[in-house]
């Protein structure tokens, strides 16, 4: 990170928190850009407990690009604040190595207090408190369980229980050798099909539509299908090039099927969608080189709060399944943040 020196005398500074001073090594948190780092420490209490901080923003434009409804740091905002915790940790309190790989299995997250989630005028602290369950192999970490209380602002705002695998970056290539026929194409040559639809973003959540990761989406009974179409130059999602769809973005989708499910459904425009819990089980990488379906279940539909299940494959096999709550409010129209 870069820091500006002044010539002149600057005022003696406040007395600031050292845990949101400044960010982490990227490195340690898989990022390549400075400003995709939320990040901004963690401490060591024992082998199985440590304590992580993040300075959540006020504006970005993807995890805070939303319409319509009042701006609210959402479930994919704060699951991506724990991957950074628990990846750190790795790195930094179970000496996993810079280059080894991780890969998420579980992930799991519930939010327990809309109002901790408002996005005020200042930028949010975000103190995850973590337990972590290793497993080691000759020494080394090789699958870590974490559960981790989130709080913001010192308020508790929910739990995420997370599960990953670890492996050298030899044992990633084996993994991902295939048949053989060479290396697998990356997201650095990964464009949006040509052919499609793309989603309305308003349907869905957005109002950016270069942030909406679902085309040709139509209503099926129960519920609606799409397909996943993400550009590989997305700074976000793909912050740096990789031989498959993330977790993160299959999570993106499967929240997005839920708002595209409930406005077919019910002919909602513009509904606002405010996610409570996020769980999935990752079975399968999502390959890059074919169409990735989503097809969401409406599950149940009780006054404001929605309950779905959408499902993930390619090529006729199940990827994963990611269950999804949330709760609804219709925004009048022509009234928008």
């Amino acid at each position: 990170m870069s820091v500006t020196h002044l010539s002149e005398a600057a005022p003696s500074p406040p007395v600031l928190q050292p845990a949101f001073v400044r960010t982490v090594d990227r490195r340690l948190v898989h990022r390549r850009a400075v400003h995709e780092v939320f990040l901004t420490g963690g401490i060591r209490e024992d082998e199985r407990n440590s304590i992580a901080y993040a300075q959540l923003p006020i504006a970005h434009p993807y995890y805070l690009d939303t319409a319509p409804g009042p701006a609210r740091y959402d479930a994919l905002l704060l699951t991506e604040c724990a991957r950074q915790a628990c990846t750190y940790v790795a790195h930094t309190q179970y000496d996993v190595p810079a280059d080894w790989v991780l890969l998420a299995a579980v992930t799991e997250i519930e939010l327990t207090d809309p109002g901790a989630l408002r996005v005020g005028r200042e930028p949010a602290e975000l103190t995850m408190r973590m337990h972590s369950t290793p497993t080691r192999r000759a020494g080394s970490l090789r699958v870590m369980d974490t559960d981790i209380r989130l709080e913001i602002n010192g308020t508790h705002a929910g739990f995420v229980h997370g599960s990953g695998r670890y492996l050298t970056a030899d044992e990633y290539r084996l993994l991902r050798a295939g048949d053989g026929e060479g290396p697998r194409s990356t997201s650095m040559a990964l464009t949006r099909a040509g052919n499609s639809v793309p989603v309305p973003a308003r349907l869905v959540g957005r109002r950016d539509a270069g942030n909406v990761v679902l085309a040709d989406g139509r209503q099926v009974d129960g519920g609606a299908t799409a397909r996943l179409d993400v550009p590989g130059d997305h700074p976000s999602i793909f912050d740096h090039a990789l031989d498959h769809y993330p977790a993160m973005v299959l999570l993106d989708g499967a929240v997005r099927m839920t708002a595209l499910s409930y406005a077919l459904s019910t002919g909602s425009s513009d509904p606002d969608i405010a996610i409570s819990r996020l769980a999935a089980e990752f079975d399968r990488f999502a390959e890059l080189d074919a169409p990735v379906e989503l097809t969401a279940r409406l599950d149940r539909v009780v006054g404001n709060r929605l309950d779905a299940v959408v499902a993930v494959s390619q090529q006729g096999q199940l990827l994963c399944e990611v269950a999804v709550s949330a709760l609804v409010t219709e925004t009048p129209a022509g009234e928008h943040r």
